[in-house]
């Protein structure tokens, strides 16, 4: 049970404690990630969180960024082909929201801002830049994929029906529109469609000039 506290560090909490259970919330998928939320997780009343974080939206920022750190981004410097590279990286987050309903929520809600987003830009605008793209349309190509992501985040990163989304479809014939029942699913579409963004900047991927 939650006890009282007073404003101020204490010894049982940190900023990685506060960030650690914020990040356990997004990947269990259960609960929005909110200070509440990750004060009930650390078992402490909201107040005791304010030392360490100011507000939500910096909870979110944070929390997003150490998601972020879990991306492997070596391809974006090793991988010879510059589109496979992206590729590469941005089917790790598509993975990272078919298998975290709630990571993909918490990117939906907007931007990421912190030292593990700025590693992810400044590696995507190195290997674009690379490929032979000026520093303008490298910035250009890493803007559409990042609205890419945060579309797929939108969508929580699944092609499945939800129970909510079938209730919303009950008094729909799927025949009345055919052209999007007929909708293949497509696996690793994310990472598929950053390719063909980068073909239209002029990056082929391997084998498909």
């Amino acid at each position: 049970m939650a006890k009282a506290t007073r404003r101020g560090p204490r010894g049982d909490l940190s900023l990685d404690s506060v960030v650690a259970a914020g990040r356990s919330l997004a990947l269990a998928g259960a609960t929005p990630v909110t200070l509440r939320a990750v004060a009930r997780q650390l078992e402490v009343l909201p107040n005791a969180l304010y030392t360490y974080v100011s507000s939500t939206e910096q909870l979110r920022h944070l929390v997003g960024d150490a998601l972020l750190a879990d991306l492997d981004l070596t391809s974006l410097t090793d991988d010879s082909c510059p589109a496979c590279a992206v590729a590469a990286v941005t089917a790790q987050v598509e993975q990272l929201f078919v298998d975290h309903p709630g990571a993909a929520a918490l990117f939906a809600s907007g931007r990421v801002i912190g030292r593990h987003s700025l590693a992810l830009n400044e590696g995507l605008l190195a290997c674009l830049m690379r490929a032979g793209l000026d520093a303008a349309d490298a910035s250009r190509a890493v803007s559409l994929l990042t609205t890419l992501v945060h579309g797929a985040a939108t969508l929580a990163g699944t092609h499945d029906l939800t129970p909510q989304d079938r209730a919303q479809l009950t008094d729909v014939d799927p025949t009345d529109y055919p052209l999007t029942a007929a909708t293949p699913t497509i696996d690793d579409q994310l990472a598929d469609d950053a390719v063909r963004i980068l073909r239209a900047f002029g990056v082929p991927a391997c084998g498909h000039a």
